[in-house]
């Protein structure tokens, strides 16, 4: 039945992935749409501002089972990459590590491969 079973709300504690900080959001559905579709009814907005989330941002939500009695789930924030050049050095910069990371590469003709291990 997943983590609404009974009820139609359920209070959903995570972990920022990125930051550390715990955020709490309360998860809904409607009790009389067939469909069932859950929304984030609070927390989430403030979440959303905190962490400046736009247009191309994506989320994704991961349940912790390593069992060692912490939170039960972790969000974590992809934002797109963003490229630019100076003079000739192709700058990557990657704003989902450590909020703040660049990558020069030499060759802006022929970048070498860019490679995010989450």
């Amino acid at each position: 039945m997943g983590i609404l079973q009974e009820t139609h709300y359920a209070d959903l504690p995570v972990i920022d992935w990125s930051t550390g900080q715990v955020w709490h959001f309360r998860i809904y559905t409607r009790p009389y749409d067939i469909h069932r579709r859950p929304v984030f009814t609070s927390g989430w907005p403030q979440f959303v501002r905190a962490r400046g989330l736009g247009e191309g941002d994506k989320v994704s939500f991961f349940e912790n089972q390593d069992g060692d009695g912490g939170l039960p789930y972790t969000i974590l924030v992809h934002r797109p990459l963003q490229r630019f050049s100076l003079s000739d050095e192709l700058i990557i910069r990657d704003w989902d590590f450590n909020e703040r990371a660049s990558i020069a590469l030499p060759d802006p003709a022929a970048p070498a491969p860019f490679y995010h291990f989450i």
